[in-house]
């Protein structure tokens, strides 16, 4: 019986953490990196659509002047994600979407 009840607690466990982990979250794609540590910046301009990114990489984006670092770090190392989840509200992000890739750095040959 303590074993069955033990199973239905982690069950039911397993399954909130499933649902919390759909739910849509600027932390679920990473965090606000410190000013000054990306490798690069990408321009975002009326004309784009989707940019690329590596799982791992700390980017800095440049929208209409305003600017944010951004390290992106998701569960799955690789995705789909729209930049207006994680841009700040006055940035005017838009409908870009933004396609992670697993970070060759990490991926064995």
């Amino acid at each position: 019986m303590k074993l069955a009840a033990i199973f239905f607690t982690f069950a039911v466990s397993v399954g909130a953490g499933a649902s919390a982990a759909d739910t849509v979250s600027p932390i679920t794609y990473g965090h606000i990196a410190k000013k000054g540590t990306a490798s690069r910046t990408i321009n975002i301009f009326p004309s784009t659509h989707a940019i690329n990114v590596y799982d791992g990489e700390t980017v800095r984006f440049n929208i209409n002047g305003k600017i944010f670092e951004w390290t992106f770090n998701i569960p799955a190392r690789e995705g789909v994600i729209s930049l207006s989840n994680i841009a700040p509200n006055e940035t005017g992000a838009g409908s870009v979407q933004v396609y992670v890739s697993p970070n060759p750095l990490y991926t064995s040959p």
